[in-house]
C-alpha cells in the first residue's frame, strides 16, 4: 500500500512470499488488523516511510526470518493486541510517539546478523512499550538503544509494566550495544523474571528506574551505572548473583 490513507486492511492470510507479507509505505490512518502473516522471505509487515497515524491491532505474525513487524520511520502509531512469536526479531521500532501496548511476543528466534529481540526500540522520541507480554528470544527481551545518534536518536521512551520472562540474555536492557545517548528513558514497575543475564541492565546514566521486581535472573536482578536514577521501590529476589541488584537500592 503506497501513500494511501484511511485504509482497512482485514482478516488476510499473506504467507510464504517472497519478501513481506505486507508492505505500507507513507499515507496516514491505516487500519491493519486480525490478519494472519507466517514464513515470508524477509518480514511479516514493514510499515513506515513516513506513514502518521493508524494501527497494527491483533495481528498474529510468526517465524519471518527478519522482522515480525519492522515499523521504520513511522509516527503515532497503536501496535496492540499483536501475537509476534519465532521471528528474527520480533518487533523494531524506529518513530516517534508510537505506541506499543498489550502484545504478546514471544521466542524471537534470532538471526546470522545478531538479532533475536522480542521489542527493539532502536530511534525516535516519546515512544511507549506498556503492559506486554514478552517471553523468552535469543537475545534481550526488551531493548533501548540508540543506531542513528546524530539523526535519530532514542529519547524520552516509556517502559512501564511489562512481563519479560525467559531472555536468552536480558530482560530489559538499556544502552547495551552501542555507546550512543538514551536520554530521558523511564523503566517503571515491569516484572522480569528467568532471563539468562540480568533482569534489567541500564548503562545510560539518567535512565530512571522505579518499581521495577527482578528475580531468579542468572546473574543481577538489577545492573545500573553511576548516575542511573533510582526512583525507590525497585525489588530483586533469588538472582545469581548475591549481590541481587548495583546502583540503585532494592528491597
Amino acid at each position: 500500500m503506497l501513500d494511501s490513507s484511511r485504509n482497512l486492511i482485514t482478516r488476510n492470510r499473506t504467507n510464504h512470499n517472497d519478501v513481506a507479507g505486507m508492505g505500507v509505505f507513507g499515507g496516514s490512518g491505516n487500519l491493519v488488523t486480525a490478519n494472519v502473516m507466517n514464513d515470508n522471505g524477509e518480514n511479516g509487515i514493514f510499515w513506515g516511510l513516513g506513514h502518521t497515524g493508524g494501527a497494527l491491532v491483533a495481528n498474529a505474525i510468526a517465524r519471518n526470518p527478519e522482522a515480525g513487524i519492522l515499523h521504520s520511520e513511522a509516527d503515532d502509531a497503536a501496535i496492540t493486541l499483536n501475537r509476534l512469536n519465532g521471528n528474527g526479531d520480533n518487533l523494531i521500532v524506529f518513530g516517534n510517539g508510537n505506541r506499543v501496548t498489550a502484545n504478546a511476543v514471544t521466542d524471537a528466534a534470532g538471526c546470522d546478523e545478531g538479532c533475536g529481540y522480542n521489542i527493539s526500540l532502536e530511534g525516535g522520541t516519546g515512544n511507549q512499550v506498556i503492559a506486554n507480554l514478552v517471553l523468552g528470544g535469543a537475545h534481550d527481551g526488551i531493548r533501548l538503544d540508540t543506531f542513528a545518534p546524530d539523526d535519530f536518536p532514542l529519547t524520552d521512551t516509556v517502559v512501564r509494566a511489562n512481563v519479560v520472562r525467559g531472555a536468552a540474555i536480558d530482560g530489559i536492557s538499556v544502552g547495551t550495544e552501542t555507546d550512543n545517548p538514551v536520554p530521558g528513558a523511564r523503566v517503571e514497575a515491569n516484572r522480569t523474571t528467568g532471563n539468562g543475564d540480568d533482569g534489567l541492565d541500564v548503562r545510560r546514566s539518567g535512565t530512571l528506574l522505579r518499581a521495577n521486581a527482578a528475580k531468579r535472573n542468572g546473574d543481577l536482578g538489577i545492573s545500573a551505572v553511576a548516575g542511573v536514577v533510582d526512583g525507590g521501590g525497585n525489588r530483586a529476589a533469588g538472582n545469581g548473583n548475591p549481590a541481587q541488584c548495583t546502583g540503585v537500592s532494592c528491597g
